[in-house]
């Protein structure tokens, strides 16, 4: 076989293929990182990923009919169960070339995450940490605010939310510029982007937590944590340390990001909000995911314009850098590092991804 040229994103990754709540009685049909998926809930309501084309002539399978056990395709009826296994009687002498892949899937949070790699790497402790996230616990509340499809490669998009010099300008009427003074510290290492402001009056934080008085610390940091999870950013508002007290935390947040490709020039993106405060306040999570969503399209216009530009003039020759970039420069080369140890043959690997993925789960 030959061997496949350069990719510009590393498959041995969990990557979210859609949300949780868009996979229901039907079949819903995506393409990620180049492959034709579907999406279905079994009979027992459990996710299931499948190969997007039958094997009998590439017929859709969004296209076929969800029956007991499995799916059916519609162009000549050969029937799969949910292990992709060709089921129908009529054509046993070719049954087992017409099995069609499936691909692990994860229901952790909001969304279903789905490994297209190499199956036998597919640790579940392999996904992105959620864990200071509120990921599946009732502490917390994670709200998934919708869908957007970035006509932009996914580099860009993590360019993009990696920065945060670009909110006071490309997010200039929809989110407020804050007058706090941060200290700035940047950890290479962990892929953290972290800032703290001390002291502030808490009526900075009113439209937050109504009634909240005194001096506020807050601690803000950008995480890339995986290729297709990005955290930006996490804030957590603190009292301040009385003597050799340690900080009381009054209240978490996170503006959480999960990026899939979708081919060389395309992108997923589901923006997510999760907080640890007011969850059962839906008029509060309205108005943070309607904010949310106009966030996410500015972001998705100003990628797809540098895309758009770079398709007309061709590639960069030079690709200048600022300070704020730092974090997003090292996401690129660990990406690329992911990359190149898949692309190496198994006696040659560059990079081991499980120390790779290490690197980016925080303590």
């Amino acid at each position: 076989m030959e061997r496949p040229g350069p990719r510009a994103y590393p498959i041995n990754q969990w990557y979210a293929g859609a949300l949780r709540s868009e996979i229901g009685d039907g079949i819903i049909a995506r393409t990620l990182l180049g492959r034709s998926v579907i999406f279905y809930r079994n009979d027992e309501g459990i996710a299931i990923a499948m190969a997007g084309h039958c094997p009998h002539r590439s017929f859709p399978l969004r296209l076929a009919k969800r029956i007991r056990g499995g799916i059916q395709c519609g162009y000549h009826g050969l029937a799969f169960d949910d292990r992709g296994i060709c089921r129908t009687r009529s054509h046993r002498a070719v049954a087992s070339a017409m099995d069609v892949a499936t691909y692990p899937v994860i229901e952790h949070g909001p969304l279903v995450w789905i490994w297209l790699g190499d199956a036998h790497l597919a640790d579940p402790e392999a996904l992105p940490a959620t864990r200071d996230l509120g990921f599946d616990d009732p502490a917390w509340r994670v709200d998934a605010h919708g869908y957007v499809h970035v006509r932009a490669r996914h580099a860009f998009l993590c360019d993009n939310l990696l920065d945060t010099a670009h909110i006071d300008f490309i997010h200039e009427r929809t989110l407020e510029r804050t007058d706090l003074a941060f200290d700035e510290h940047a950890d290479t290492q962990a892929g953290v982007l972290s800032r703290h402001s001390r002291g502030n009056d808490a009526a900075a934080f009113a439209a937050l937590l109504p009634g909240l008085s005194g001096s506020v610390d807050i601690v803000v940091s950008t995480h890339f944590r995986s290729p297709g999870f990005i955290v930006a950013v996490r804030s957590q508002l603190e009292r301040p340390a009385m003597s050799s007290d340690s900080p009381h935390t009054i209240a978490q947040m996170a503006f959480v990001h999960a990026i899939t490709p979708e081919t060389d020039r395309s992108t997923h993106y589901f923006p997510l909000f999760a907080r640890d405060f007011r969850i059962a306040d839906d008029a509060f999570s309205a108005a943070i995911g309607e904010r949310n969503r106009l966030v996410a399209e500015e972001d998705r216009a100003a990628v797809e314009a540098i895309e758009a530009s770079l398709t007309q003039t061709g590639e960069r020759a030079l690709d200048a850098s600022l300070p704020g970039d730092v974090i997003g420069e090292q996401a690129r080369q660990l990406m690329a590092n992911m990359i190149a140890a898949e692309a190496a043959p198994d006696d040659e690997r560059a990079t081991d991804p499980a120390k790779a993925r290490e690197r980016l789960t925080p303590r």
